[in-house]
C-alpha cells in the first residue's frame, strides 16, 4: 500500500568490512610490554627527530638540536642490556617479521658511538652552570650577612646601650659592673618586663635610641641595624654544605674529563670526535678555573665567619664549621631586628606627630600674632621720634642765632 511504503522503515544496510576486503595488516615484533612501548612512542612523537638527525646532532655536539630535556629524555628512555639482545637476536633469527617503530628507535639509539658516555657528559655540562650558580649565590647571601654586620656603624652603640641598661638593673651587685654580655641576651630583652607591665627593655632601648636620633620621625630617619630577610637568609646555608657541594661537582669535572678521553681514544673515526673533544676540552677548562675561584671565595668566607666570631666575643669556630653554626649569629641578629624594626617603626610614628603637633603650635602662634594690631609709641625723649629730631634741629638753630646777635649797650 502507498501508505506502507511512506512510512515503512528501511533496513540499514552494512559495507563490506575493511579487513575482510584488504590484504591481512602485517604483524610486527617487540620486546617492549605495553606501557614501555607506550612511552618510547611517546618520546619518538615529541622530539619529531629521527635517528640519523640525533646522531648527526651527538656527533657535532649541536645543543641547538639536542636540548638538555631531550637528551635526558633519551638517556632515560635507552634499551635495558636485556631489551637489546632480545631486539638484536630477533633480527638475526626473523629477518621476514620487522620490528615495532619503538623497537626500531632503540636500536637505531645503541647504534650511536658512545651514545651512553656521550649523553652523561652532555647532561652534565648542561648542568654544570646552574650547580655553581646555585653554590655562588649562597655563598653570596653568607657574605652579604656577616659584611653587613661587620660593617654597621650603628650596631656598637646599641650593644653599648643594652649593656649599660644592664648594668643600671644590675646596680649593687657583682653583674652591675659587666664588660659585655652573651649575644643571645638580644634575643631575651622583651621578655624582661617593666614593674607595671606597660613597656620592656627592647622598648625602652629603641625609644631612647629614637630620642637621641636627630632624624627621628623624617623621611631621612634610617633603620640602624641589618635588614633581617638578609640575616635569615644567610643564616640558612652552611658552608661545610658548600664544601660538599664543590666536591660533588669536582667530581662530576672529573668523570666527565675521563669519559670524553675514553670516546675519544676508543672511537675510531675522528669525524665522530672531533667536534665533540673540542667542545668538551673548552667545557673542562674553564669549568675547573670557576671551580677554583668558587673553592676560594669558600676560603675567604670561612676566615670572615672568624673574623666575625671573634668581633662578637664569641668562640672561635672548629675547622670546617659555619659562620653561623654556633652560638647562631645570624639567627640573634635577625630576630633582633625583627624585634627592634616592629618598636623602631612605631617610635617613628610616634616622633613624626610629634614634629606635626609642633608645627601646627607653631604655625597657630604666628597667625596669631599676626592678626593683634601693632601698637606704634613714640617717646618724648626718644631719640628716633619725628617730633624729637625736628626740635633738635630747632634749639640748635636758635642756639646759633643768639650768638650771632651783639650784645645791646
Amino acid at each position: 500500500a502507498a501508505i506502507e511504503q511512506l512510512f515503512e522503515k528501511k533496513r540499514p544496510t552494512f559495507a563490506a568490512s575493511a579487513a575482510s576486503s584488504s590484504p591481512k595488516a602485517q604483524r610486527s615484533f617487540t620486546a617492549l610490554d605495553g606501557k614501555r612501548s607506550q612511552a618510547v612512542g611517546i618520546l619518538m612523537g615529541s622530539c619529531k627527530l629521527d635517528i640519523s638527525t640525533i646522531e648527526t646532532a651527538f656527533y657535532a655536539m649541536d645543543e641547538t638540536v639536542l636540548s638538555s630535556d631531550l637528551v635526558h629524555a633519551l638517556y632515560t628512555q635507552k634499551a635495558t642490556t636485556e631489551e637489546l639482545a632480545i631486539i638484536k637476536a630477533h633480527k638475526a633469527e626473523d629477518s621476514a617479521t620487522p620490528l615495532a617503530h619503538p623497537d626500531r628507535f632503540l636500536l637505531g639509539l645503541s647504534t650511536i658511538d658512545h651514545f651512553e658516555q656521550r649523553a652523561e657528559c652532555l647532561l652534565f655540562k648542561a648542568s654544570f652552570a646552574e650547580l655553581l650558580f646555585d653554590v655562588n649565590s649562597k655563598l653570596d647571601a653568607v657574605h652579604r650577612g656577616a659584611e653587613a654586620l661587620l660593617s654597621s656603624t650603628t650596631i656598637p652603640p646599641i650593644l653599648a646601650l643594652v649593656l649599660a641598661c644592664g648594668n643600671h638593673l644590675n646596680g649593687g651587685t657583682s653583674r652591675g659592673q659587666a664588660d659585655g654580655f652573651a649575644l643571645d641576651v638580644l634575643t631575651k630583652l622583651q621578655d624582661l618586663r617593666s614593674a607595671d607591665g606597660t613597656t620592656n627593655l627592647a622598648q625602652f632601648v629603641v625609644q631612647f635610641h629614637c630620642k637621641s636620633d636627630p632624624l627621628a620621625g623624617t623621611q631621612e630617619a634610617v633603620f640602624p641595624l641589618p635588614d633581617a630577610s638578609l640575616l635569615r637568609a644567610a643564616g640558612e646555608y652552611q658552608l661545610d654544605d658548600a664544601t660538599t657541594a664543590l666536591a660533588r661537582i669536582e667530581k662530576g669535572l672529573k668523570r666527565s674529563s675521563h669519559k670524553t678521553d675514553t670516546i675519544v681514544r676508543e672511537c675510531g673515526d675522528t669525524e665522530k670526535t672531533e667536534c665533540f673533544k673540542g667542545e668538551m676540552t673548552l667545557f673542562l677548562t674553564s669549568g675547573f678555573q670557576a671551580l677554583d675561584v668558587a673553592r676560594q671565595r669558600l676560603t675567604a668566607l670561612k676566615l670572615e665567619s672568624s673574623k666575625l666570631h671573634a668581633y662578637f666575643g664569641l668562640k672561635a669556630p672548629k675547622k670546617s664549621t659555619t659562620v653561623n653554626d654556633t652560638p647562631g649569629v645570624f639567627e640573634i641578629w635577625a630576630h633582633f631586628s625583627d624585634t627592634f624594626r616592629k618598636l623602631w617603626v612605631r617610635e617613628q610614628r610616634l616622633a613624626a606627630k610629634a614634629r606635626f603637633d609642633l608645627a601646627q603650635q607653631t604655625k597657630r602662634s604666628l597667625m596669631e600674632q599676626a592678626k593683634s594690631p601693632k601698637k606704634i609709641v613714640e617717646g618724648r625723649g626718644s631719640s628716633t621720634s619725628l617730633k624729637s629730631r625736628f626740635g633738635r634741629f630747632g634749639r640748635r638753630r636758635n642756639s646759633k642765632q643768639k650768638q650771632a646777635k651783639p650784645a645791646s649797650d
